[in-house]
C-alpha cells in the first residue's frame, strides 16, 4: 500500500444501506472507490488541474482497480451519474493527441461525507480508556466556541431520497 493512503481514511455512514443503489453490488463498489479515490485536497496531474472530492483515472484503470470488468464500470458509472452521486468528465490532454482518454470523476456532496462532525478531545485516541471513560468524553466533548458537539441529524448525511436525487440530475442535465 503507498504510504499516501496508509495513515487517511473515509467515513461511510450506516444511512448508506437505505441508499437506491446498495442492493447492486457493482455499483455500489464502484462508489465507494471513488470515495477512497477522490482526493482531500486539490492537486494537479499532467496538467489536470483537481479539486478536493475529485480524482483523474480511465475505465480501464476502475476496472483494474475494482476487479470489474469494462462494461461493469461504464455501467455503473451510467448509475451513479444518473442520480447524482457523482460527475463525469473526459478530457485529453492537448499536447499529447495520442495520450488515452482520462476522466475527472467528481464525489457530489464530497465534502458531507467527509466533513468533520467532532473535534477530538484530548487523549480520545487512548486504547486504555474504558468505555464509561470513552462515553463519558464523548458526552463532554465540545467545539472550540465552547458549545456542544453535535452529530449531523439524518437530512444532513449523504443518500439522499432517490427520488431527491433524480430531480437534482434533471435539473442539473436541463441548464
Amino acid at each position: 500500500m503507498s504510504k499516501k493512503y496508509s495513515a487517511s481514511y473515509i467515513k461511510i455512514f450506516r444511512k448508506m444501506m437505505h441508499w437506491e443503489w446498495y442492493r447492486d453490488t457493482k455499483t455500489k463498489a464502484l462508489f465507494l472507490h471513488c470515495l477512497l479515490r477522490a482526493s482531500w485536497e486539490p492537486g494537479e496531474w499532467m496538467g489536470i488541474h483537481y479539486e478536493a472530492g475529485q480524482f483523474i483515472t480511465s475505465i480501464a484503470s476502475l476496472a483494474e482497480e475494482t476487479g470489474l470488468s469494462v462494461s461493469e464500470v461504464r455501467t455503473a458509472l451510467e448509475h451513479l451519474v444518473s442520480t447524482g452521486e457523482i460527475t463525469r468528465t473526459t478530457t485529453r490532454e492537448a499536447t499529447k493527441p495520442h495520450a488515452a482518454k482520462c476522466s475527472v470523476i467528481t464525489v457530489k456532496n464530497w465534502s458531507q461525507y467527509q466533513k468533520a462532525t467532532r473535534v477530538p478531545t484530548q487523549g480520545s485516541a487512548q486504547t486504555g480508556a474504558t468505555l464509561k471513560e470513552r462515553k463519558e468524553r464523548k458526552e463532554t466533548a465540545s467545539l472550540p466556541d465552547g458549545s456542544a458537539a453535535a452529530s449531523p441529524e439524518d437530512d444532513e448525511l449523504p443518500f439522499e431520497d432517490a427520488s431527491v436525487l433524480r430531480e437534482r440530475a434533471r435539473k442539473e442535465r436541463s441548464e
